[in-house]
């Protein structure tokens, strides 16, 4: 009966040890998730998880008073009754109370090694959301139940805090994570490669200024105020786009753009002039971030923007 109630002790232990790693390895972007989708178990997780010093205490507590009751139960009982055992085999009784002290330990301190603490933390790393979820109501209700020395535990660790001037650690995600989140998701299928690529190429898009993914000047198509209305008509037919940068005499004197859709509608009425369907271009400095000129063409709903150098100079679109 004694070596049942220990094994159960072990467990228990177990128990404990795995929802301390699962409740803190648990991601709560996915438990967040699950709250949202209804979830009661995930809820309370969360609850847990965003009062860590109330739910370790309560760890803390359940471990500590196993440990001491492992310890008697083997103590009082395997330790004598091995010890007669070996004193049987002529063993003086000392010696013989000794020894089986000695391997009584080693046997439950492997055991709990093993049983109580290594195993299961596996188990809570490697399941943490759901065995978060699994334990997160037993796990509450016991901390309800252990709430006065919760309570105690917690001060103490308050105290202990300001003591060694400690302060509670800043929790901000980085791109390095974000990256190796996609990367595990990745190698497990969640995430597919085409997904982890375009990914990859928004993070590498915010490292990068206008300058690197702007059409250089030089293969831009132009449209000058000193040419007919046939030439723009052939320049338009022989290069389509949406738009076009117009110029004074030379690519340094911009005015300004023109839509394709103006020309379409103008560019065959009497007395067209290019002039007046020139409309006000958004400028860049070379060096602006491609998501910052991004954002101010979205809040102004456009789609293009001129970039220019240090001097004004137009380097491209």
């Amino acid at each position: 009966m004694d070596i049942f109630i220990i094994i159960l002790l072990i467990l228990l232990n177990g128990l404990f040890a795995m929802s301390e790693v699962a409740l803190i390895s648990a991601r709560k972007s996915n438990l967040r998730i699950r709250a949202a989708q209804g979830s009661r178990s995930a809820r309370r997780a969360l609850e847990l998880a965003d009062d860590p010093d109330k739910f370790l205490s309560t760890v803390q507590i359940g471990i500590t008073l196993i440990g001491i009751l492992t310890g008697i139960f083997s103590g009082a009982t395997f330790a004598e009754q091995l010890g007669a055992v070996i004193a049987s085999w002529g063993v003086a009784t000392a010696t013989a109370n000794a020894v089986a002290q000695v391997v009584i330990v080693a046997v439950v301190t492997y055991l709990t090694i093993v049983l109580g603490e290594l195993v299961p933390k596996r188990i809570g790393m490697n399941a943490a959301e759901r065995v978060a979820m699994m334990v997160a109501q037993p796990m509450y209700y016991l901390s309800k139940i252990t709430s006065p020395f919760v309570w105690l535990l917690s001060k103490s660790i308050e105290l202990a805090a300001k003591v060694l001037r400690l302060r509670e650690g800043e929790t901000k995600v980085t791109e390095e994570e974000i990256k190796s989140i996609i990367q595990e998701g990745t190698e497990s299928g969640e995430v597919q490669e085409v997904e982890q690529r375009i990914m990859g190429r928004v993070f590498s898009l915010g490292d990068r200024s206008v300058e690197s993914i702007m059409t250089h000047r030089n293969d831009i198509v132009w449209l000058s105020t000193n040419m007919s209305a046939e030439q723009i008509r052939k320049r338009v037919d022989e290069n389509p786009h949406s738009l076009y940068p117009v110029i004074e005499d030379n690519p340094d004197r911009l005015l300004g753009v023109v839509y394709l859709k103006d020309l379409f509608s103008q560019l065959s009425c009497n007395g067209f002039t290019l002039r007046s369907l020139v409309r006000k271009a958004k400028y860049f400095h070379e060096q602006t971030e491609v998501y910052n000129a991004l954002e101010q063409l979205r809040e102004e709903h456009l789609r293009y923007g001129i970039v220019c150098d240090e001097f004004g100079v137009t380097q491209g679109i």
